[in-house]
């Protein structure tokens, strides 16, 4: 028997993984550049280091922001390759030329690959809420 699924929690998780992502690379560029300010970094590891920031935005907000048990995978996929599509717009806007680059591509399955992972463990380690309730 086949299972329907509601799109529109799919959106609302989506979403919601996607701004709580938004929102924790930005905190973590934001961090990431002040810690430039005070200390000399080597400026070889200056895009590593942006790279796992916006991976590890990637993941907190697909396992954070995924609340329904299903479709984790899916989900997270979504939500990874639009955070780091988002992020590219962004700064690309703001460094005033928006050029995409094989680069950008291997980066956005980088993040939905990701975004699968957070999904996938999101889905899958989450209690029921009623395992919380008293019977």
């Amino acid at each position: 028997m086949k299972e329907k699924y509601n799109i529109k929690t799919l959106l609302f998780d989506v979403f919601l993984s996607v701004i709580l992502g938004l929102i924790f690379a930005m905190i973590g560029i934001v961090l990431f550049s002040v810690l430039l300010n005070y200390f000399d970094i080597n400026s070889s590891l200056i895009i590593p280091i942006n790279q796992c920031i916006k991976m590890l935005a990637v993941f907190l907000g697909c396992l954070i922001g995924i609340k329904e048990k299903k479709l984790g995978f899916v989900k997270g996929a979504l939500s990874g390759a639009l955070i780091i599509l988002i992020l590219f717009l962004i700064f690309s806007g703001m460094g005033g030329s928006v050029v995409f680059t094989k680069e950008i591509f291997y980066d956005i399955i980088c993040g939905a690959i990701v975004g699968m992972i957070g999904g996938a463990l999101a889905v899958n380690i989450k209690k029921d809420k009623k395992t919380y309730e008293k019977t």
